[in-house]
């Protein structure tokens, strides 16, 4: 495949048709004589991930443990054969979950660092990696290799301990991705949406219990070994008190917190300006990547600036890593770091940092004003209250979470007719059955309720469950207190509301000659539903149903970009319009760029 950033295609494959590919192989290498000599023989590696819920132990009663489990659910691997030394050595992860059972007050237990190192020592480990999470001295987690010598005595050769909140906050791929420092130097759009992201979910964590992992990376054999009194030696371990048990609102609050106080101070010192805005920037990217993560720090004055703040000693002395001395009154904030940005620093911010730092060295603090206000008018109007049509399309289809607020149920809602609801989750599930897996690289929707199926078609929902998507913005209802639209935005867009008779034609409309729509209106599905129930009702009760959806549809966060076709695409991304209700901003405004921003 061609070089790039983006995942390998995956392609599943039969038993027959794997079998033809090394067949097929074995020939070309013969072909190749002398040339492709060197690839005579091969060997497979196989890897087995996201199957633990396939292998925990018990399945409610069907396996007698763990192993009978990984057997029968995965029966079409040859496991005497994989357990048989003489064929290759077989690792398996065998992982023990802690989570207490706390239906009261959910709770979220996070390792204690010195419990861990005195564990590993025992357990003859290198000395390994230790993450310490969000900051704090003595919790977090730690991996390490088994040392060569006691591994081949034990047959253990790595073993990981981490905090299962982690996983509320782990992206698909489980590699940590946040916003370039360059984003936060400018506040860009995506820094923002990062941010409000990032906070959104961890709110969504508070009344969730989450535990701690203890996995080791063993032999088959010696997997056998460990599960035969595994229950009894994990009881045992509990007795030296690992892990501390926080609630979960304690412990996301304190995450939040420091998350939106990070963020607050980058937009402060941006607009402040100072000198050496760009250390700056990084230090303060690298505490706040630090809130859900253990940032590899690849950048040196980011570096240079922890051991000029004497890190590790803060982190023993206070428990948590603050910058302590850190003043928005001086100069440059936080004299202990690197007064002004060199030209190194400068390239990584990006093409203007070099003339935003001189006009800094030469004006010095430049003026601040309310702080308060500012940050505020920004979360709510993050492009300004009037901006044009070009960037609102722009901002659109690179950051919609920026720009769109949050949906929410609306309680309104609740007392909506049962036929209703019923219409709109078949309409959501069959819309979402005719795309092909080979787009989706999350869960295909399956709604069992209005609210969740009006969740599904929310930006957040959509991202995740796509692979690839691309968010279109929609012009109605965007006019100015006078009824004037500004600007030059094409042809008016269909409101969402009157999107309804698209998505559910009227008996009597047209039947769109194309094989997508076709399926809807025929034997069981969704328009096919809708006309049925439309058939059994009065006028007045029909128009009161066309009506019910009408309002569904107005309250959604975006529908798919539906017309002749149900699905459109472009450069094979799913193409959605979002919903106007939704915007942050007031109206659309004239000229290229004469909108009000908001202060930064």
């Amino acid at each position: 495949r061609k070089g790039g950033w983006g995942p390998p295609k995956v392609i599943p494959l039969s038993d027959d048709d794997f079998k033809d590919v090394q067949e097929r192989m074995k020939h070309r290498i013969r072909d190749g004589e002398a040339e492709l000599s060197m690839f005579g023989s091969s060997f497979f590696i196989l890897e087995g991930k996201g199957i633990k819920l396939l292998t925990k132990d018990g399945q409610r009663g069907r396996f007698s443990g763990p192993e009978e489990a990984l057997c029968r659910n995965l029966s079409d691997l040859d496991w005497p054969y994989m357990m048989d030394r003489r064929h290759g050595e077989l690792l398996v992860d065998v992982g023990i979950s802690f989570t207490p059972h706390s239906p009261d007050v959910p709770v979220v237990g996070v390792w204690r660092l010195d419990a861990l190192e005195a564990s590993f020592g025992a357990g003859g480990y290198k000395r390994g990696d230790m993450h310490h999470h969000n900051t704090l001295s003595r919790y977090g987690a730690l991996q390490a290799e088994m040392q060569q010598e006691r591994a081949q005595q034990t047959h253990i050769a790595f073993r990981s301990t981490y905090n299962l909140y982690y996983e509320s906050i782990r992206t698909n791929n489980n590699r940590v991705a946040f916003t370039s420092d360059s984003d936060a130097y400018k506040l860009s759009p995506s820094y923002m949406a990062e941010c409000f992201e990032m906070v959104k979910v961890i709110d969504g964590c508070k009344e969730k219990t989450y535990g701690v992992r203890d996995e080791y990376r063993v032999s088959g054999h010696a997997a056998r070994i460990m599960l035969d009194n595994i229950e009894s030696k994990a009881i045992e371990y509990l007795r030296s008190d690992p892990v501390l048990w926080i609630p979960s609102k304690i412990w996301f609050e304190l995450i939040r917190r420091r998350v939106r106080e990070i963020q607050r101070t980058q937009i402060a010192i941006v607009k402040k300006n100072p000198p050496n805005l760009g250390i700056l920037t990084g230090l303060l990217n690298h505490m706040l990547r630090s809130t859900t993560s253990t940032p590899i720090i690849y950048d040196f004055h980011v570096r240079e600036s922890l051991a000029l703040l004497e890190y590790r000693n803060v982190l023993e002395t206070a428990g948590m890593f603050f910058l302590q001395k850190f003043d928005l009154g001086s100069e440059t904030c936080l004299d202990e770091v690197q007064q002004v940005d060199d030209l190194n620093v400068l390239a990584l911010m990006g093409v203007n940092a070099k003339a935003q730092r001189d006009r800094a060295v030469g004006v010095g603090v430049g003026r601040i004003d309310s702080q308060a206000t500012a940050e505020s008018e920004l979360e709510e109007y993050p492009l300004g209250r009037t901006p044009t049509w070009n960037r609102l399309k722009a901002v659109i289809a690179s950051s919609p979470a920026m720009i769109m607020r949050p949906w929410s149920w609306s309680s309104r809602l609740s007392d909506m007719e049962l036929s209703v609801g019923r219409l709109f989750i078949m309409f959501t599930r069959h819309i979402w059955l005719m795309l092909t897996t080979d787009v989706l690289k999350g869960i295909r929707p399956h709604p069992n309720s209005l609210q969740e199926a009006m969740k599904c078609w929310t930006i957040t929902s959509i991202d995740d469950t796509l692979a690839a998507v691309a968010f279109e913005a929609c012009n109605a209802g965007l006019q100015d207190h006078t009824g004037v639209t500004a600007g030059r935005m094409g042809p008016k867009s269909r409101g969402f509301g009157d999107r309804r008779s698209l998505f559910f034609p009227d008996p009597d409309a047209p039947h769109k000659n194309n094989a997508q729509w076709s399926v809807l209106w025929e034997g069981d599905g969704y328009i096919a539903e809708f006309h049925r129930t439309m058939g059994t009702m009065d006028e007045d009760q029909g128009m009161l149903l066309k009506q019910g959806l009408s309002e569904v549809f107005s309250d959604v966060h975006c529908l798919p970009a539906s017309g002749s076709r149900v699905w459109t695409q472009k450069n094979d991304a799913i193409v959605f319009i979002t919903n106007p209700r939704f915007y942050r901003i007031d109206c659309i405004g004239r000229g290229v760029e004469t909108q009000q921003r908001a202060t930064r």
